[in-house]
């Protein structure tokens, strides 16, 4: 699945993982994705840089985090 997150949709989404370690024994977990309200910028062409100091402008990384 391809997907994107959107703070306007959706803030939070609960994910569970679960393992089988292959002899009956299994672990699960629960967790959390929150997502954060980022202001929403255009694309920008990777090869224009900043006149100041010639670094890329308008970068942004998206944060995971989980509980």
């Amino acid at each position: 699945m391809n997907a994107s997150f959107d703070f306007e949709t959706k803030n939070s989404y609960s994910i569970r993982v679960q393992t089988d370690d292959g002899n009956g024994g299994t672990f699960e977990k629960q967790f959390t994705i929150t997502i954060n309200d980022l202001d929403e910028i255009p694309p920008v062409d990777p090869t224009i840089a900043s006149p100041v100091n010639n670094a890329l402008v308008n970068t942004s990384t998206p944060i995971l985090t989980g509980s």
